[in-house]
């Protein structure tokens, strides 16, 4: 009749119980509530999971097997792949010099076109160059479109960018200090990031 009055549901569906709330109730000792409580469990009347100081899950349905459980060879590959590209984005995160930091993690989100933050470590290098955000991410896209299959001297450059001459060579020592670019022996640039 306790248990009745004081939890609405507990004949249906499991309920949290306070063993403590219900002793001061009846005017008895905890372990008195407990006890009842677990014979009421032994009749079958109602199903009693004691209070643990460690977590509890309840399965509702049965787990399976490991030697029963099966992953197709495509799931498989599927789910090897997208681990691969997630590993590759957090390397790339973690190597990269030109890209800003918070757009890259909010592309790994999902989201497209983020802007530049301006504070993070490459945004704070890209305003020594005394720069906006936007001729920096312009110059960069140019050279990357100018040099993406095939290699110039660093003259031929400068002069295929539509930068001033002076803005133009310190984006490319920047991006050459910071391995966006690689000078070859022969003295001609190439792009060496993948985007």
């Amino acid at each position: 009749k306790l248990l009745l009055r004081t939890y609405t549901g507990v004949f249906t569906e499991f309920v949290t119980i306070y063993e403590d709330s219900l002793a001061l109730k009846a005017h008895v000792k905890t372990e008195v509530i407990i006890e009842y409580l677990k014979r009421l469990n032994t009749l079958g009347i109602i199903r009693y999971l004691p209070q643990k100081k460690t977590p509890v899950i309840i399965f509702t349905e049965e787990r399976l097997d490991v030697k029963n459980l099966r992953i197709s060879r495509e799931n498989y590959k599927d789910r090897k792949d997208r681990y691969t590209k997630r590993i590759n984005e957090v390397i790339r995160y973690t190597t990269e010099n030109n890209h800003c930091r918070s757009s890259m993690l909010l592309e790994y989100f999902g989201e497209k076109d983020a802007r530049r933050c301006g504070q993070c470590d490459v945004c704070m290098r890209n305003e020594e160059l005394d720069l906006s955000i936007y001729e920096y991410d312009y110059a960069v896209e140019e050279i990357r479109e100018i040099l993406a299959d095939k290699k110039l001297t660093v003259g031929i450059l400068v002069d295929s960018l539509s930068l001033p001459e002076a803005k133009a060579i310190k984006v490319i020592r920047w991006m050459l200090d910071n391995n966006g670019l690689v000078l070859e022996g022969d003295q001609t640039l190439r792009w060496k990031q993948k985007k």
